[in-house]
């Protein structure tokens, strides 16, 4: 008789025991910082239909990104994160929410993708959320890097001391628009200052170059990492309105209790729905492990997910 694999497929992780207790341990204090915080615990469906998780109409484009099967006329997919069940949740519960609602989930997620180091096809993720109808100002920005920090602070025996970089995409806006950028070179530079650390100065450069082929707008983008972001006051409207909105965030932090916070402008997050203020936790004992925590504003709120909430239903309003 053939004997069966004993090992787990590549990109699922098992624990032994004593790494499963410290997991848990490590688990729970976070999510009584979230509880302490007035975040309300939900435990959305592993499994949500397929139009709910995607736009796309061809299902083979994405059979590779995730994990898709069908069960008679229905295709249905496994979560590969906790925006679209949250997005549907809240269009769903509209009436029965008091906003700006607090949520957290903590769930395995599920990515179909080839696996590789630091990257797994199971994997959990803690999510904390702030959801408004029409607004929310960035003090709810500020309230989630608070949380998140504190919530860090409970396993720093584990994991040591954590620092916050801060960028804003609405600053970025502002000097592409300035520059006169066209669509698609917004679009390449954005993903060039989200590597820029990984590239090197050299390499991001001529990224730039490649893209830009002008030296002047090539020379303003390289000296905002060189002169800092308020030598651009004074430029445009927008640049002045963006360079007001990222002082005035540090200073809320400050007085939040924040201080490890740091204005790092290669902070972008790459996703076309983060419209305003970024953020990126790094681990300060453990810079190989990358991003311990990320988050954003996305359209028009802290993951007010306004959009998307009306893809999957009514919109708020």
């Amino acid at each position: 008789m053939d004997l069966k694999p004993t090992k787990p497929l590549s990109g699922f992780i098992e624990l032994s025991p004593i790494q499963q207790r410290c997991f848990d341990f490590c688990a729970a204090r976070m999510q009584n910082v979230l509880r302490v915080a007035g975040f309300s615990m939900l435990d959305l469906p592993a499994i949500e239909r397929a139009e709910v998780l995607t736009d796309k109409d061809n299902w083979d484009e994405i059979e590779t990104q995730m994990f898709l099967f069908q069960k008679g006329d229905t295709k249905m997919g496994l979560r590969y994160d906790g925006t679209v069940g949250l997005s549907r949740y809240v269009a769903g519960h509209l009436n029965d929410l008091v906003f700006p609602f607090r949520a957290s989930q903590f769930s395995k997620r599920y990515r179909g993708e080839r696996a590789q180091r630091g990257r797994y096809r199971e994997f959990y993720q803690m999510d904390l959320d702030i959801m408004g109808i029409n607004s929310l100002s960035t003090n709810y920005d500020a309230e989630i890097i608070s949380v998140i920090g504190r919530a860090l602070d409970s396993v720093a025996e584990f994991i040591g001391p954590a620092q916050v970089l801060i960028g804003s995409r609405p600053f970025w806006d502002a000097v592409f628009d300035w520059l006169e950028m066209d669509a698609d070179q917004k679009k390449d530079v954005f993903v060039l200052i989200d590597k820029r650390d990984k590239m090197g100065d050299d390499d991001f450069a001529e990224g730039l170059r490649d893209t830009l082929n002008n030296a002047d707008k090539e020379n303003a983008i390289k000296s905002v990492f060189v002169k800092g972001y308020t030598e651009f006051a004074g430029k445009t409207v927008a640049l002045d309105a963006a360079i007001a909105e990222l002082t005035g965030f540090m200073r809320v932090l400050d007085e939040m209790g924040v201080k490890n916070a740091k204005i790092d402008l290669s902070i972008t997050r790459g996703l076309a729905y983060y419209t305003g203020l970024v953020f990126e936790f790094k681990l300060l004992n453990h810079p190989e492990l990358g991003t311990a925590a990320g988050g954003h504003r996305g359209w028009g709120g802290n993951r007010i997910f306004a959009n998307l909430c009306g893809h999957v239903g009514k919109q708020p309003n």
